[in-house]
């Protein structure tokens, strides 16, 4: 006990759990969700990502002009600039991704081995002052490599192109790559203002995208609130639709099958992230009316069958919801088991019990293959994204944003010097415990 008193540790760590409790307990969900995501963008892997993406649009344009730059010479360049982040290590290889955006350099040498590791020594000392940049104050990335190709990127005829633009473009990049690191998606989220997307089409996207991704990630308060900030957006503009730059199949659509082409990804998302939060009133509003666009549109898939027996069992019309599942049970889409959960309903809405049909196949079928299946199909009928992606710049863009992955990789690696093999490994240790003692 006099121990206790003398260093009063363990009331100092019971204070500090009882205040961690006080704060979780006053939490809503949604501001526990805020909370994760701002932790999220504090990682490690999110802030090397983000120091080499401020370095990429932040360059001094001194050292673009120079495709044969010096570690030595650039040092002087920076001294000189004195730009607002102070990693030089950092800076050096972005420009040396610049000035071949086919780089895919791995560190194979000593020489290599230093250099990612004093840049991830650059990246960890300077963490705090990394979070307080915002790099949309700079170029974006494609007007950097613009001019680094010396082009105008003034002349290039993107001037409808910002920062908003390019952080929907890269996460729908990121969210279509099977390697990229999910912070990546999830960082890009986070910095677009769709306001600032002046095309209302690719603002809509802008909240679908930021919903899907909020769900991946657990959060569905705050995906639930994206969705409702679509719809009310496209409520907002549903006049100016006729005149909207639009992609897929609604740029063949006018009217009200203009509409319910934009409102049927929103209120079917919406109404899934409000089933998984309980709101089940509310849900199965959404879904009705998604099944009424879904009518207007021509649509009849498995999609509209599984929201179809849903909302027919919640609203107690059993036949109709047997009409569905039958079409269900018979479709490739699931396997056997699934199937055999399908018919076990039919079953039991046969014998009146809707309650047990509903419990047999909510929770293992209904959700499984909804969300993000439904955002790629949208993300490929964006026009937009296809052009940027088919052009020399949207190209150019495309292969930095692989070379940035390709250096996020490494300066993770350079981290970790026990990563290495070989001699390699036994300098490089060396080398990384001169670094840092």
């Amino acid at each position: 006990m006099n121990a206790y008193r003398r260093t009063g540790l363990p009331l100092r760590i019971l204070a500090a759990v009882l205040a961690v409790a006080v704060v979780s307990a006053c939490e809503s969900p949604i501001e526990k969700e805020r909370r994760e995501l701002r932790e999220s963008l504090e990682s490690p892997e999110t802030l090397i990502y983000r120091g080499l993406k401020v370095a990429l649009r932040g360059m001094p344009s001194a050292a673009l002009a120079d495709t044969n730059m010096t570690e030595e010479r650039f040092d002087e360049i920076m001294k000189s600039s004195r730009p607002e982040f102070h990693a030089t290590r950092v800076y050096f290889l972005t420009l040396r991704l610049l000035n071949d955006v086919s780089y895919r350099r791995v560190p194979v040498s000593v020489e290599d081995v230093v250099l990612y590791a004093r840049a991830a020594k650059e990246l960890y000392e300077l963490k705090n002052e990394l979070r307080k940049i915002d790099e949309d104050r700079y170029p974006t990335v494609l007007e950097v490599i613009l001019t680094a190709n010396g082009s105008n990127p003034v002349k290039s005829g993107l001037s409808w192109y910002n920062g908003d633009y390019e952080h929907l473009f890269l996460c729908a990049l990121w969210t279509g790559s099977r390697v990229a690191p999910r912070s990546f998606r999830t960082y890009e989220l986070s910095e677009i203002e769709p306001a600032g997307l002046s095309d209302p089409s690719l603002q809509l996207l802008a909240y679908l995208l930021r919903g899907a991704t909020f769900v991946s990630e657990h959060w569905p308060y705050m995906a639930e609130e994206e969705f409702t900030r679509y719809l009310e957006t496209l409520e907002r503009r549903r006049d100016e639709l006729e005149g909207m730059k639009t992609f897929g199949s609604a740029a063949h659509a006018s009217g009200d099958t203009l509409y319910a082409w934009y409102h049927a990804p929103g209120v079917l998302l919406r109404g899934l992230t409000r089933r998984q939060i309980g709101k089940e009133e509310e849900a199965v509003e959404d879904f009705e009316a998604f099944l009424i666009d879904a009518r207007l549109l021509g649509i009849e898939n498995e999609g509209v069958w599984l929201i179809g027996t849903y909302v027919s069992l919640k609203k107690d019309r059993p036949e109709e919801a047997v009409a569905y599942l039958e079409k269900l049970a018979v479709s490739p889409m699931f396997d056997e088991d699934e199937k055999q959960l399908l018919r076990q309903a039919i079953g039991y809405l046969k014998e009146r019990d809707s309650e047990r049909a509903l419990t047999s196949i909510s929770d293992k079928v209904f959700v499984a293959r909804m969300m993000i299946g439904y955002l790629k199909t949208i993300l490929k009928e964006t026009g937009w994204f296809e052009q940027l992606e088919k052009s020399e710049s949207g190209q150019n863009l495309m292969r930095t944003a692989e070379g940035v992955q390709h250096n996020h990789h490494a300066l993770l690696q350079a981290a970790d010097p026990t990563q290495w093999g070989g001699e390699l490994k036994e300098r490089a240790t060396s080398w990384w415990k001169e670094l840092i003692p």
